[in-house]
């Protein structure tokens, strides 16, 4: 396998512009050193121009610093997590750029990513190596809160540790902020129309909570490639209706249809829709039964450091940003602010980093371009606003602001801070070849312990990867033969084929994996009871093509299955 290759779309050189125009000043103190802040963010297809300008908002934010924090001089360097040939975020791109961040000694931050799914591929990377991440834009409630189900939140978090943060309101406020304004347009039956991903499922769940807490009757919900989903829709005949996707989705032509089959109809569409791609082909008849929820405010409804930044923004860069600019602009602020505050503590080793997380979620009352707000336990934003939109002419209208009643979604487990690491006189007290606590016969998902007889006989695992968005998922059966590992691997329950072996040792809670003659592996685990949990955690292997085995492989962010030692 080829090393991998991560695409940096630009460094930018900081300190050439500052806030008032004037050269450095001659007695500026010395610089500590040099620290690294990346961004990850779709520079291609129509998320380019929305993404240049967070892009431009992090610059001026810098130049305001005039490129400086916690007496370092701060690098940034702007990644593109877009495949070109595709005009989207890939997860392959993703991971690439959170590895390259990771394996950067001199990285204290990363902004980013844009898309919620693209932070789940990159989260556990950057978690895993202690690096601070702060979103402008990820909404999806899965990320810092949940119910338990798939692992979530945990699931992101190999570490034990809360490393992540963001500045926009999550999706269980927009989802108050959606049914805040139903029953502002005097809905008494909703209809749930929604994509069955992660932000759509997550959005409609989050809905469907608050609505039945608002005693909105929730009377139908279909996924959008569920045959007849429309004719559900006709036959409730609700007063109002609910979409939970992006415009990619096909949101103008649901709108369209809609509105047409049920000439009262409201329809209501969430920030994922709040463009112009949407609104621009909306039939003139239905325009007007059109409502959408964006955390982004008109410019006058943000304090004075916020019209500010609509001032300062036009004047340098010759056009008004876009509206996720803002959160840009704030989510760099918040990262250069805790490294001021991280003081002394603050650097790129790893006590470095745990300083400047810990500042991250030690924000209280900030006042910034957004208003005054606090970063809770969970990372995520204490500002609950969010603009009400209409359509007009083919174009998103602010209309006013939504101060939404929010239903907390069920929180995970208790955020713990991870074991202490196996002491070095526990490890040197371990005679060679003592035994591992993960050796025996572990099964799991389909392997059954007679198959694990038949077929080794011997020390067996099976591990599955799930890459975000791939089209086919790995298992592994291996076997340990002396200090070599041989390897089954079968695709989405195909045939188990011979694919590599290579060395296998266990070091305290970490696993590594050798390919004899290609790259290798780290993964860290941990027992459970009788549950043995795997995640990947490092590699220098190189991205596949999409939907190649070993790109699910490399880039599997979710826990592997739970096994159960019988043997």
């Amino acid at each position: 396998m080829d090393k991998r290759i991560a695409v940096i779309v630009g460094i930018v050189q900081v300190g050439v512009l500052t806030a008032c125009g004037t050269d450095e000043s001659a007695d500026r103190p010395e610089s500590r050193g040099e620290l690294t802040i990346y961004s990850s963010l779709p520079l291609q297809g129509d998320s380019r121009p929305q993404s240049e300008d967070i892009v431009r908002a992090f610059e001026l934010a810098l130049d305001e610093r005039e490129g400086r924090a916690g007496g370092y001089d701060i690098k940034y360097v702007s990644l593109d997590d877009a495949d070109p040939e595709v005009g989207s975020w890939t997860p392959e791109r993703v991971a690439a750029n959170a590895w390259e961040a990771a394996n950067d000694p001199s990285t204290v931050a990363y902004l980013g990513d844009f898309n919620s799914d693209a932070t789940m591929v990159s989260l556990p990377i950057l978690n895993d190596a202690g690096i601070a991440q702060v979103s402008p834009s990820n909404t999806y409630a899965g990320l810092t809160r949940g119910d338990g189900g798939g692992g979530e939140p945990d699931v992101y978090y190999s570490s034990g540790k809360r490393t992540y943060a963001r500045v926009v309101p999550a999706d269980h406020v927009q989802a108050g902020a959606l049914v805040g304004e139903m029953r502002e347009r005097e809905c008494s039956t909703v209809f749930i129309v929604h994509h069955d991903e992660t932000y759509g499922l997550g959005l409609a769940d989050a809905v469907e909570r608050s609505a039945a807490d608002a005693g909105l009757d929730v009377v139908g919900r279909v996924t959008l490639d569920e045959p007849g989903s429309f004719g559900q829709v006709r036959s409730a005949a609700p007063d109002c209706l609910l979409f939970a996707g992006i415009t990619m989705d096909g949101a103008t032509q649901v709108a369209n249809d809609a509105g047409q089959a049920l000439p009262e109809l409201r329809m209501f569409f969430p920030d994922g829709c709040a463009e112009l791609a949407f609104t621009d082909g909306i039939d003139e008849e239905v325009e007007d039964r059109v409502f959408l929820t964006n955390p982004t405010l008109d410019e006058l409804e943000f304090p004075a450091a916020g019209q500010r930044f609509y001032r300062d923004f036009q004047e340098v860069y010759g056009h008004d940003p876009e509206p996720y600019a803002i959160y840009g602009y704030e989510a760099m602020s918040l990262v250069l602010d805790a490294i001021d505050r991280a003081g002394d503590d603050a650097g790129s080793d790893d006590a470095g980093r745990a300083a400047v997380v810990e500042a991250v979620f030690g924000t209280k009352d900030r006042e910034s371009v957004l208003g005054t707000y606090d970063i809770d336990d969970y990372g995520d934003t204490t500002l609950t606003a969010y603009g009400a939109y209409a359509v007009l002419d083919g174009a998103v209208a602010f209309d006013h602001v939504i101060e939404p009643v929010v239903v907390e979604p069920t929180t995970g487990p208790e955020i713990t801070d991870p074991p202490a690491p196996p002491t070095e006189e526990t490890t040197e007290a371990e005679e060679p070849g003592a035994a591992s606590p993960i050796e025996g016969t572990w099964q799991g998902g389909e392997v059954t312990e007679a198959m694990v007889a038949e077929e080794w006989g011997r020390k067996a695992a099976r591990f599955v990867f799930e890459a975000n968005g791939a089209e086919q998922h790995l298992a592994s059966i291996l076997e340990l033969h002396g200090d070599v590992w041989q390897a089954l691997v079968s695709v989405d329950g195909g045939p188990a084929e011979p694919a590599q072996e290579g060395t296998f040792s266990v070091q305290g809670d970490r696993i590594l994996f050798e390919e004899t003659g290609l790259a290798s592996y780290e993964y860290r685990y941990t027992l459970e009871g009788d549950t043995l949990r795997i995640t990947l955690v490092g590699s220098d292997a190189a991205p596949a093509a999409p939907g190649v085995p070993d790109d699910v492989f490399q880039f599997a962010h979710l826990e592997a299955a739970p096994f159960r030692k019988v043997g």
